[in-house]
C-alpha cells in the first residue's frame, strides 16, 4: 500500500506484549492502515514478572498515569510522514483499554495526565484521533474517569466478556451508561460465554481465561469494518 496511509495506536494488557496485538496489527496491516504498537511496560524497565506481579496486580502503572502513553505515541504518529495525522485510531486490551478510558477522559476534561511532561500552558491533543475501541478493559477502582467527560468527537467501541472474572463486565457497562447519559454515544458489546482475553492465542496459565478463535476472529473483523467506516477519507 502507497503511504500515507491512516494509522492505528496499540495499548497491551497489563502483563505486556503479546500475540494478539501481532494478530491485529497483521489484520490492520492486511487492510491498509499503519500500526504503532506501543511498549508501555519495556519503555519503563518492567520485564514480564515485574509486569505481572507488580502492574497486574494495580501495585505500579494505574491506567491514569499511562494515558501518558496515549498522548506521547500520538505525536510520533503526527510525526511521521507515512502516515496520514488526520486518521488515527486507537485500540487498548484490558489495561490498556483502561489506558484508552483515561486518555478520552483527559482530553474532554481538557487536562493533561499527571506524568505527561507539556508546558503547564498545553492542553492533551487527540486531534487526529477519529476512533478508539477498547477490548474487556478495566473498569473499576482505581480508575478516575467516571464516563462523564469522554473527548466528544471520538466515537467509542467496547467489547466485554460476559464471564470476565478479572475485569468484570458490570463495571464497564456502568460507565457506558454513565457516559451515554452524559449524551456520549459508546457502542459497546457484552459477549456471552467469553472470558478475559478471549481473543489471546498464547494466554498465561490462568483458568479464569480461555481462547476461542471464532470468537477473536469476529472481534478483529468488526474492528477492521469500524475503522473502514471511521478512518475513510473526508
Amino acid at each position: 500500500v502507497e503511504g500515507p496511509v491512516p494509522a492505528i495506536l496499540m495499548f497491551h494488557g497489563c502483563g505486556g506484549l503479546r500475540q494478539v496485538q501481532e494478530d491485529y496489527a497483521r489484520s490492520a496491516l492486511d487492510a491498509g492502515y499503519g500500526v504503532l504498537i506501543i511498549g508501555s511496560n519495556a519503555a519503563r524497565g518492567i520485564d514480564r514478572f515485574a509486569a505481572m506481579s507488580q502492574v497486574c496486580t494495580g501495585l505500579r502503572l494505574w491506567g491514569r498515569e499511562r494515558a501518558a502513553d496515549v498522548f506521547a505515541g500520538l505525536v510520533l504518529a503526527r510525526e511521521d510522514e507515512r502516515i496520514v495525522a488526520s486518521r488515527l485510531g486507537l485500540i487498548g486490551w484490558s489495561h490498556g483499554g483502561w489506558t484508552v478510558l483515561e486518555a478520552l477522559d483527559d482530553a474532554g476534561r481538557n487536562a493533561a495526565p499527571e506524568a505527561l511532561d507539556i508546558g503547564s500552558n498545553d492542553a492533551p491533543d487527540l486531534s487526529g484521533v477519529r476512533t478508539a475501541m477498547t477490548l474487556y478493559p478495566y473498569c473499576g477502582f482505581p480508575m478516575r474517569s467516571d464516563g462523564r467527560e469522554y473527548a466528544q468527537e471520538i466515537p467509542l467501541h467496547a467489547i466485554l466478556a460476559a464471564n470476565d472474572l478479572i475485569a468484570p463486565p458490570a463495571d464497564c457497562e456502568r460507565l457506558f451508561e454513565r457516559s451515554e447519559a452524559a449524551g456520549h454515544a459508546v457502542d459497546f458489546q457484552t459477549w456471552p460465554d467469553q472470558t478475559h482475553a478471549f481473543d489471546e492465542p498464547n494466554p498465561p496459565p490462568d483458568p479464569r481465561i480461555v481462547y476461542d478463535a471464532d470468537a477473536a476472529a469476529q472481534a478483529r473483523s468488526r474492528w477492521i469494518a469500524i475503522l473502514d467506516r471511521e478512518l475513510a477519507p473526508g
